[in-house]
């Protein structure tokens, strides 16, 4: 093999920008938002946490 193996714990930017819109579309942010439903007051925890939950 080549030796190169996907990082499964890295996400590509463009799927890390659909999962964000299709999450703040759903209306998840409500709940986890610091202030308004701007991304930019989203918490990286949150995000992490968004990830690693079971759908």
């Amino acid at each position: 093999g080549s030796g190169l193996h996907p990082r499964t714990d890295l996400l590509l930017p463009d799927y890390l920008f659909y999962a964000l819109t299709h999450v703040h579309q759903s209306g998840h942010w409500k709940q986890l938002a610091t202030g308004t439903l701007s991304l930019v007051n989203i918490r990286v925890s949150d995000v992490r946490s968004i990830e690693l939950s079971p759908r």
